[in-house]
């Protein structure tokens, strides 16, 4: 389970870095067609929004999915130990009633 969500974060990564080098691809021949104050406006909303280098954006969401994934996989091994630990309890509190409501050993054979 765990290199399958690894898989699909890097696949979600890969298709994020695409993404983002064809908007600054777009964005580049969208500035050389039109050099107004719009598109540097647009430069700097671009800039701050997406950064100068997407890969390491896209290692950075890939790093918070790896993260998250790690965390839930944890969760549901803390969650499966607990459920372990209280059945191994609830066979240990039958076995002790069993003994508690048998008759002695001795009494079985003088009967």
């Amino acid at each position: 389970h765990v290199l399958l969500s690894v898989h699909y974060a890097g696949m979600c990564v890969l298709v994020l870095n695409d993404w983002i080098a064809k908007e600054r691809l777009w964005h580049a021949q969208f500035v050389s067609r039109d050099g107004t104050r719009f598109s540097a406006t647009w430069r700097i909303v671009f800039t701050y929004t997406l950064g100068e280098h997407p890969t390491i954006i896209a290692l950075a969401v890939f790093a918070v999915l790896v993260a998250v994934m790690l965390f839930v996989f944890w969760l549901t091994h803390l969650r499966n130990a607990l459920r372990n630990k209280t059945s191994n309890e609830l066979q240990k509190l039958d076995e002790y009633e069993e003994i508690l409501h048998h008759e002695p050993a001795t009494q079985k054979i003088q009967q």
